[in-house]
């Protein structure tokens, strides 16, 4: 049920759990899987008047808004309320914290996770996770001065896959030097644009 954390880090348990919850209640099933998304949602990157706007419910029948929809969702368990509440606090870790409290507020949020007596097993493994990775994950609060944005590897991530790109344009290439000079010739921004 937990999904990117604004482009910074990730919950890769959260599948886990929201297969359990329908599977638990499968007469719910289907409003779950419809509405997944809208309980993944950061209510720090929606506007108020988001959560505000109406629609007919699918599989529920009837008009509400979408935070009319969340709660009814919210009703059917008290795991899936206490994990959209975890989810929400760590959007809230994400969006106001800094590179000088975020450790602080991380740490905290995994050991509340941690001396929580209900059954989050896939959070558990988060928090252990976060724990393992905390310098790394407290350098995505650093502030690139240039810009005034936090620093992302993102950069790094699009000439990866420009990289996968080539790869599999040329169906695979008969030996490295051949695909190392094509990666390095497309990449080579000085060279003239040709037709």
């Amino acid at each position: 049920m937990v999904k990117p954390l604004g482009g910074q880090f990730q919950i890769a348990e959260g599948g886990q759990f929201h297969v359990d919850i329908c599977n638990k209640y499968t007469k719910y099933a289907n409003v779950l899987k419809k509405y997944y998304k809208l309980l993944l949602a950061n209510r720090y990157s929606k506007e108020s008047w988001f959560f505000d706007q109406k629609q007919v419910a699918s599989y529920i029948q009837e008009e509400m808004t979408f935070q009319e929809i969340i709660e009814y969702c919210l009703n059917f368990d008290n795991d899936l309320e206490l994990a959209y509440d975890y989810l929400q606090e760590l959007y809230t870790i994400a969006k106001l914290s800094n590179y000088e409290n975020a450790r602080e507020n991380i740490i905290e949020w995994c050991r509340r996770i941690e001396s929580d007596n209900r059954k989050l097993p896939e959070f558990k493994k988060v928090a252990l996770t976060y724990r393992s990775w905390i310098y790394e994950l407290c350098n995505s609060f650093i502030i690139n001065q240039t810009t005034n944005a936090r620093i992302t590897n993102g950069f790094i991530e699009g000439k990866n896959n420009f990289c996968k790109v080539i790869k599999r344009i040329g169906f695979g290439f008969k030996n490295f030097d051949t695909f190392r000079a094509k990666v390095l010739y497309a990449n080579d921004e000085d060279r003239p644009y040709r037709s």
